[in-house]
């Protein structure tokens, strides 16, 4: 739950934006529109969705979603379109558990999840986290009930940060293009004209923008790898 203080805090924010845009400032966000500034979104939902549908793909049916703040939109983007594409499979996650955008957060919820769902070999279950952050802090959590990744419990996460390089085992993630994102911002916000939001994923070259689901390591007894492919191209999203 997001705390008073970050709810103060993006209310000061905001007004000081607005200050800013008044007098003349240009304002470029990623991830989630801002009110007057331009935006880069990436397509949370339809990443979430290749990401469910990846895992379905390997042979899980178990699902907890460890989701961020319900009033973040790109948290609830994610959540949506991965519980929207487990439905189109007849499941259902076994919870949908919200906190923190960060690695604590991830780290409470899963073990919230693990204390009271107790998954094992026998009856192991997925842990997909809305932020690779979060993935992070999941993936202590289970050490630190002792179970085994992946035999007891899996984890996938989202956004493919460099930082996942040293984890192991690998993280199945939803690739985000950082570097084209960033360039899409700096170009809007020296473009000048009027606030737009570009939408990546969408109507964009998918060679450039397009999301992937990614693996860290080759595949093993419940290990989940799919193929590296682009949101953009696929026809059922």
């Amino acid at each position: 739950m997001t705390t008073p203080a970050a709810v103060e805090a993006t209310g000061r924010m905001t007004s000081i934006l607005a200050r800013y845009t008044a007098n003349g400032g240009r304002l470029t966000v990623i991830g989630q529109a801002v009110p007057g500034a331009d935006a880069v979104i990436p397509d949370n939902h339809g990443g979430a969705a290749a990401l469910a549908n990846a895992l379905v793909g390997e042979g899980i049916r178990d699902f907890v979603m460890l989701s961020g703040p319900a009033e973040l939109t790109s948290a609830a983007d994610r959540a949506a379109g991965f519980i929207g594409a487990l439905r189109k499979h007849e499941l259902t996650p076994r919870a949908v558990l919200n906190g923190e955008f960060t690695r604590d957060g991830g780290y409470e919820s899963a073990r919230r999840a693990i204390a009271e769902l107790k998954p094992s070999a026998a009856e192991p279950m997925c842990l997909v986290a809305s932020n690779d952050v979060m993935a992070v802090g999941a993936m202590t959590a289970a050490r630190d009930a002792r179970l085994r990744i992946p035999l007891d419990v899996q984890i996938a996460g989202f956004d493919d940060i460099p930082t996942l390089r040293d984890l192991s085992p690998g993280l199945t993630t939803v690739r985000l293009p950082l570097q084209a994102m960033g360039e899409s911002a700096v170009e809007l916000a020296l473009g000048g004209g009027e606030v737009r939001t570009e939408r990546l994923g969408r109507g964009r070259a998918a060679g450039k923008h397009g999301l992937g689901v990614s693996e860290k390591e080759p595949a093993r007894p419940g290990h989940h790898v799919v193929s590296s492919w682009r949101v953009a191209d696929a026809r059922a999203l």
